[in-house]
């Protein structure tokens, strides 16, 4: 069976910032995967590939780099 991973939301703010690294270091001690969520509301399709996909992908890559940061050895 899969391990469940600890689920954090993200919307680029400095607050969901700190959350992504209080998930990853939760994440590290259960020695579970993370996964990052963005909703994102302005994309205007799934296979958007404007200026709202470079921010939504913006905010995933900064969380993954925080992540990385706290807990190397997690998995995003």
């Amino acid at each position: 069976m899969a391990k469940r991973p600890i689920v954090v939301g993200v919307d680029g703010t400095t607050t969901a910032l700190r959350a992504v690294a209080c998930a990853a270091e939760e994440a590290r001690l259960r020695q579970l995967p993370l996964r990052l969520v963005h909703a994102a509301p302005y994309l205007g399709t799934p296979d958007d590939s404007g200026p709202a996909r470079g921010r939504a992908d913006a905010v995933l890559a900064r969380a993954r780099t925080v992540a990385h940061q706290i807990a190397p050895e997690v998995s995003t």
